[in-house]
């Protein structure tokens, strides 16, 4: 037997490692499919891991802005409820218009009341750290979620802003049958 295993070393050593590389490329095309390129959903409508992590670095870098402090919990809903309102305003045919976006990062960028394109580049890089595209597409969601918030607070008197927005909030929310990949089971992710 020993002559055996001598004789084909070569062989039994290439079998075994075609085995573990092949086993190995099963196990990584097996959790990539676990690991599914979607964050969750909103109202059956899958939301892009991209568009996700695109929207929470633009409300990251807002509230740092801002000087407020969120922990990623509560960064992470302030991104489900803006996908919530975007979807709703879409819905509501609330559009954000190129020139609405171009007008709010003037307004963003301006220094001494000019856009400073300049400064926009070497924020996009140093900040963002992405594409002009994708920081204008969270601004967008952004701007819609604002859109549909004053247009349900039109008329509300200042000291009754807040409880009618929360209420609103919350039933939007309640409604749009938000799905969070990242809380859910492995098995429910891959669907």
């Amino acid at each position: 037997m020993l002559k055996l295993f001598r004789k084909y070393i070569k062989l039994i050593i290439w079998l075994i490692v075609i085995s573990f590389v092949a086993w190995g490329a099963g196990t990584l095309s097996v959790s990539q499919n676990q690991t599914t390129s979607y964050a969750g959903a909103v109202g059956g409508e899958k939301i892009l891991n991209k568009d996700f992590l695109m929207t929470l670095r633009f409300y990251e870098l807002l509230t740092r802005n801002r000087e407020l402090t969120l922990d990623i919990g509560e960064l992470r809903g302030l991104v489900w409820q803006t996908l919530v309102l975007h979807r709703e305003a879409k819905r509501q045919n609330l559009s954000v218009t190129d020139d609405e976006v171009r007008a709010e990062i003037e307004r963003i960028f301006s220094l001494n009341g000019t856009f400073n394109q300049h400064l926009y580049d070497t924020w996009m890089k140093t900040n963002f750290q992405s594409k002009p595209r994708e920081f204008e597409e969270a601004l967008r969601k952004h701007l819609a979620s604002q859109k549909l918030r004053n247009q349900y607070l039109e008329g509300v008197p200042d000291e009754a802003r807040n409880e009618v927005w929360f209420k609103k909030i919350a039933e939007l929310i309640n409604n749009a049958h938000v799905e969070d990949y990242s809380t859910a089971p492995a098995d429910t992710q891959s669907s």
